[in-house]
């Protein structure tokens, strides 16, 4: 029996090339998210966290047009508009959120 060296399969995938400025970007977005919700966990009406809540994921929205090349090789361009809109929507929302008539 004779057998064969086999050659490892070169992968045709390159990996993405993602700056610092992207991934810093989204790390604040997803930071100022979080301190938003623990600003407003005792204090319902604080501004400051609902400021927070609509930054971050505008951050967050600005990271994947920055990165929508990269991204939209990987998943396609339908997904990377659909998570900015996603992340927009989250912020628009929280502020539209914020001046409920009813709340405590």
């Amino acid at each position: 029996m004779t057998s064969k060296a086999t050659a490892p399969i070169a992968s045709t995938t390159v990996p993405p090339q993602i700056s610092y400025a992207v991934l810093t970007t989204a790390a604040a977005g997803f930071f100022l998210w979080a301190l938003g919700w623990f600003i407003l966990i005792p204090d319902h009406q604080a501004h400051v966290g609902w400021i927070l809540e609509f930054v971050g994921p505008l951050l967050i929205a600005i990271a994947i047009v920055m990165f929508v090349e990269g991204l939209r090789t990987r998943v396609g361009l339908a997904p990377v508009i659909l998570a900015t809109i996603a992340a927009l929507s989250g912020g628009g929302g929280d502020l539209l959120l914020r001046d409920q008539p009813g709340e405590p």
